[in-house]
């Protein structure tokens, strides 16, 4: 009973095994390591297979099948164990292998990526302080222009205020003048 259970409950183990590596399976895209894990996935079931006929073994207890068949099926067992470690060491390998390429690939990208960003920063500061070079001088400029401007208003101002009290002056003169003229006619 006891060997059933183990049995038993190897099997469930090997059924997680399967579920999950399908699931790596849907992950993977480099084709040889998944090829390798489809290898993988095939030693699991033949391991299975071995296990449900271990298991029918025990259950119908058949001193026949146990006395032929039994030395075969554990040696076959032992034998796709030792491939299945070998083939799990180098699925572990690899994968170890190309998961340290790709970090390496990352580091370097990722170092190409802070000199463009510094290299960026560095034009950007340079831009920034011609823009601010470019704004005060550009200030300065509308400094200068405003005070032209006022000045040529004031101009214009003194030149208007000039004209007015000039034609204030004529329209007053020529007022005296009309009013002489009245004082030369009564006279």
């Amino acid at each position: 009973m006891f060997n059933l259970v183990l049995v038993t409950v190897g099997l469930a183990l090997f059924g997680r095994s399967v579920w999950r590596l399908v699931g790596l399976l849907k992950l993977m895209g480099d084709r040889t390591l998944r090829k390798w894990w489809v290898v993988l996935l095939g030693l699991i079931l033949i391991f299975c297979i071995g296990y449900l006929l271990f298991a029918y073994f025990l259950v119908t207890g058949s001193s026949y099948l146990t006395g032929k068949i039994m030395p075969t099926l554990v040696s076959l067992i032992f034998f796709f164990g030792a491939i299945f470690v070998v083939v799990t060491i180098g699925l572990i390998f690899s994968t170890v292998s190309a998961v340290g390429k790709q970090s390496v690939q990352l580091k370097e990208a990722n170092k190409q990526l802070d000199e463009a960003k510094r290299v960026f920063e560095s034009e950007v500061k340079v831009r920034t302080e011609e823009i601010e070079k470019s704004k005060k001088a550009l200030e300065k400029e509308i400094g200068l222009r405003t005070a032209e401007l006022e000045l040529k208003v004031k101009e214009l101002e003194s030149t208007n205020k000039l004209m007015v009290d000039r034609e204030l002056k004529m329209v007053e003169m020529k007022r005296e003048l009309d009013a002489l003229r009245k004082q030369v006619e009564f006279s």
